[in-house]
């Protein structure tokens, strides 16, 4: 996958500074989450809340809780620990019989999301590689219909939603994977300034009464 990244860097890293400068037609944000431009639209009834993480720095040592999107709390924890890396921290990676549990309980894919804009695959791709990284918990406070951004960038995004009545987490490298279902569904994808297939949106839902939504907003950029 980190490969495939690399190639879409070459594929699309000149048209990165013309999305920097452009701006679609976006709707007033149902919340704002912490500093980042959150002047869009979740789709219909969804709220946007803080993400947070539960990080021990050292092993044994008491956990330290960060907010953010999962690179601004990596700036964070580095600005405390410059050594610091997600390959040396939390659990081992989940087991393929583990894997399998969670693959099961996907659900079903809505592309074209209404009321959300549509994001580019290669920063998604580049959230999906950095997400997968990551053995520790990604959560969502109570909901139903809340949403917490994990990774932003470009004007891109990606979103774990709760609808749930209780908070809910799971392994973020799990979340990742939603993330690559939505980019990889041709139903998906759509053609804009930069050509066939650039651009996508969508939501995976899940039968544990979650969702992850990829696509445009939460972020400068776009």
């Amino acid at each position: 996958m980190k490969v495939l990244v690399s190639l879409l860097f070459g594929a699309f890293g000149a048209a990165s500074a013309a999305v920097a400068g452009t701006k679609t037609g976006t709707s007033s944000a149902k919340d704002e989450v912490g500093g980042l431009n959150t002047s869009f639209s979740l789709p219909d009834g969804y709220i946007a809340v803080p993400f947070s993480m539960d990080v021990a720095l050292e092993p044994g040592a008491e956990p330290m809780t960060f907010n953010g999107t999962v690179t601004e709390i990596f700036a964070q924890i580095q600005s405390i620990k410059p050594d610091f890396a997600w390959a040396s921290s939390g659990s081992a990676s989940p087991s393929a019989g583990e894997t399998s549990k969670f693959k099961r309980s996907k659900s079903k894919i809505l592309c074209n999301v209404p009321s959300f804009s549509v994001g580019l695959r290669w920063i998604i791709l580049k959230g999906y590689d950095y997400l997968k990284t990551i053995h520790q918990d990604c959560k969502v406070d109570a909901g139903p219909k809340k949403c917490a951004m994990l990774y932003c960038e470009i004007g891109t995004s990606i979103w774990m939603c709760n609808d749930n009545k209780t908070p809910i987490s799971r392994d973020c490298g799990f979340i990742a994977d939603y993330a690559l279902d939505i980019i990889a569904d041709e139903d998906c994808q759509s053609r804009g300034t930069m050509g066939p297939k650039a651009w996508t949106n969508g939501q995976e839902f899940d039968t544990d009464n979650f969702n992850v939504i990829a696509g445009g907003g939460g972020c400068d950029g776009y």
